[in-house]
C-alpha cells in the first residue's frame, strides 16, 4: 500500500512497481538465487529492463518504486 501523500496526488498504487537500479549488483545475485529456488518448486520468474521505470514515488540507492507508464511493459 502507497503512503497517503501518493494517494493524494491521485496515483495508482496498485500498478506501483519497484526496479533495482545497476548498481545494485550484489542484490541482483542473491535475488537471482532466490529466482533460481522458485523456478525449481515450479514458479514462474520473469526479469524485466526498463529505462523509463514510470513516475518515481521514492528512490534510494538501489531501487526505484514507480507507478508505470503506459507504455511500459509489465
Amino acid at each position: 500500500m502507497a503512503p497517503r501523500k501518493f494517494k493524494r496526488r491521485g496515483l495508482n498504487e496498485d500498478r506501483m512497481i519497484f526496479w533495482f537500479k545497476p548498481e545494485a549488483l550484489s542484490l541482483e545475485k542473491r535475488l537471482r538465487s532466490l529466482a533460481n529456488s522458485l523456478v525449481a518448486c515450479g514458479h514462474g520468474v520473469e526479469v524485466i529492463r526498463t529505462r523509463k521505470p514510470g513516475i518515481i514515488l521514492y528512490e534510494d540507492e538501489y531501487q526505484v518504486a514507480a507507478v508505470p507508464f503506459r507504455d511500459t511493459l509489465l
